[in-house]
């Protein structure tokens, strides 16, 4: 019974393995019968290609600072506009001015006694140094009218400092720009008491020029030290340094060329990279601060490479 069923079973799969092939068979017989695939021939040619090497590489401002109040004071007006350009020296906030005009006031007034009590100190000492000469008063008094003199001098100069520190503290009621850039969101309104302690009041970051940073390989910065001829330094020198391009975001290309302003001194020991920065002019702002571009580095000088059109290639 066992020897039937399994002689049934190899006739079965001989069966299954037969029509597997005439199957097989047919197609290519079918497909051989048909039309021969047409073939598209290109001729493939060398042509002269300068190799990028391309790496990630973040937008970093030259300048970025968080603005604050110097003086305590009420916000009395606020010039600066949410991310509006500004130049150096624009004003940004106007903090109340009142309490610190009246402390000038009388810090000059404090000059003007330490002044008069000088002038008088001088008098006396030339009054007690004509009785000294004619034996008229002892030497003592004389020595007194020095000494009072000296310490009318040191006040002035007291009251001189304190109206520069008044003055300063004045001027610290107008918040300004520390230099070109945009800024950011307004953090505070109007009526609002601040001081050194509140917190940044704006910040701002500059756009022309700013830096690409990025890292390389220790085996990329030895291909193009060797490709340059030069070491570290030289890279970062004028003449010497190689051009660098900036793929954005979106795909464009940067219609400017950087070059290298920094090498860092030693490499990372946890991503054996070693960081550069690349400075751009950005006139028209393109690349943020803290956006993340493509990095291009291209070699020195163009290599024969074997080129195959495309429409070659299947």
């Amino acid at each position: 019974m066992v020897g039937q069923i399994v002689r049934k079973f190899w006739i079965l799969a001989s069966a299954a393995v037969l029509m597997v092939l005439v199957i097989m068979t047919e197609s290519v017989v079918g497909q051989e019968g048909g039309a021969a695939p047409k073939v598209t021939i290109a001729a493939a040619y060398m042509e002269d290609v300068v190799d990028q090497a391309r790496f990630l590489g973040r937008g970093e401002a030259v300048s970025s600072t968080e603005v604050v109040a110097r003086v305590t004071g009420f916000v009395e007006k606020i010039d600066a506009l949410d991310g509006a350009r500004v130049a150096t020296g624009d004003i940004l906030f106007e903090i109340e001015a009142d309490a610190y005009e009246a402390s000038l006031a009388s810090r000059q007034a404090e000059l003007n006694r330490a002044q008069a009590d000088l002038e008088l100190a001088g008098i006396e000492l030339d009054r007690k140094q004509q009785l000294v000469a004619r034996d008229a008063a002892p030497v003592s008094e004389l020595d007194i009218a020095r000494a009072n003199e000296k310490v009318a001098e040191a006040q002035v100069a007291a009251a001189e400092a304190a109206i520069q520190q008044a003055e300063l503290e004045l001027s610290y009621t107008q918040v300004l720009a520390p230099f070109d850039g945009r800024v950011g969101r307004v953090a505070v309104s109007k009526g609002a008491l601040v001081g050194p302690n509140t917190g940044e009041l704006l910040s701002v970051v500059s756009e022309s020029p700013i830096y690409v940073q990025f890292s390389l390989s220790e085996p990329q910065l030895a291909d193009i030290l060797e490709q340059y001829e030069t070491d570290v330094n030289g890279l970062t020198n004028n003449e010497e340094s190689p051009d660098v391009f900036v793929e954005l975001p979106n795909g464009t290309l940067l219609d400017e060329t950087g070059r290298v302003v920094f090498i860092d001194n030693q490499i990372d020991p946890t991503t054996g990279t070693i960081a550069l920065r690349a400075e751009f002019e950005n006139q028209d702002g393109r690349i943020l601060d803290g956006a993340f571009v493509n990095v291009q580095i291209q070699a020195l000088e163009p290599t024969a490479s074997l080129m195959i059109p495309q429409a070659a290639v299947q």
